[in-house]
């Protein structure tokens, strides 16, 4: 968020998942985001966070630097743990 941004302005990086795990034990995740342009990767911010079975919602943001090339930018978000993983796409433009 936003959809459109301009060089030089924030761009959330928002992912909301749920972990299936009982309520007491602890699970490490890795959250991994994957920022592209034009097929090249120009950025890889990863959080690693310990939770426990429910929602979450989890945001990075990114501050677009003042010469960033105008386009459309993809973005893999991958949340994993030490069993599992999984990907979703998304993408922003800066005009």
């Amino acid at each position: 968020m936003p959809s459109t941004a301009k060089p030089g302005e924030k761009v959330d990086l928002n992912a909301t998942y749920a972990v299936l795990a009982a309520a007491d034990t602890d699970i490490n995740i890795t959250e991994t985001r994957e920022i592209r342009m034009g097929g090249e990767l120009v950025g890889k911010p990863e959080v690693n966070v310990t939770r426990r079975g429910g929602t979450y919602s989890s945001t990075v943001p990114l501050f677009l630097p003042s010469d960033a090339k105008p386009g459309t930018y993809t973005v893999v978000t991958t949340i994993q743990t030490e069993k599992a993983k999984d990907s979703r796409e998304t993408s922003f433009t800066v005009k």
